[in-house]
């Protein structure tokens, strides 16, 4: 049997869910082979980067089919630009989240939720079973890292941020 290029083997997608990761080909846009995107913020930042206005629009037009919204050509284009701030303040914001959480230890992000619980240090201490000294040790180590004074700054901060949801 001839070797095909990985590229170019037709797969069903009920088949290429059941492989390995690394086995599974490429995915094709019209532009060339892509490689698969670990997540939402890599997919959409990849599109925001090569994605043009009539693209844009395209996107923006499935999005009002399926809203029900029928707007004016005008509104339409100016619709599909805020749609492409939104999609970009959006990336950049999964981005900035991604990279605050990497910096804080899992024992810094359970303190910091439950700085926002409105948890003194004494309670915290008494929760987790530490010190005092370690939940002040580390309030400083979490501002320190994101740059930030003061519990309140912190705490808006996580809130800002979605740090504090359950799947943080």
């Amino acid at each position: 049997m001839p070797s095909v290029p990985r590229a170019h083997v037709p797969v069903s997608d009920a088949l290429l869910c059941r492989l390995p990761a690394q086995q599974r080909p490429l995915i094709h846009s019209p532009k060339g082979a892509v490689p698969r995107f670990s997540d939402i913020t890599d997919l959409l930042s990849h599109f925001l980067g090569t994605a043009d206005g009539a693209e844009m629009l395209t996107v923006f037009d499935v999005v009002a089919a399926k809203s029900g919204v029928i707007v004016d050509d005008q509104q339409r284009h100016d619709l599909a630009q805020q749609l492409r701030r939104f999609l970009s303040m959006a990336v950049l914001r999964a981005e900035v989240e991604k990279q605050i959480k990497s910096q804080l230890t899992d024992r810094e992000i359970e303190i910091m939720r439950m700085l926002a619980i409105g948890c003194s240090n004494d309670e915290i201490a008494g929760e987790l079973g530490i010190k005092q000294r370690t939940v002040r040790q580390h309030i400083e180590n979490m501002q320190l890292k994101l740059g930030v004074q003061g519990r309140g700054r912190l705490v808006a901060l996580a809130y800002g941020l979605e740090v504090l949801s359950a799947s943080a």
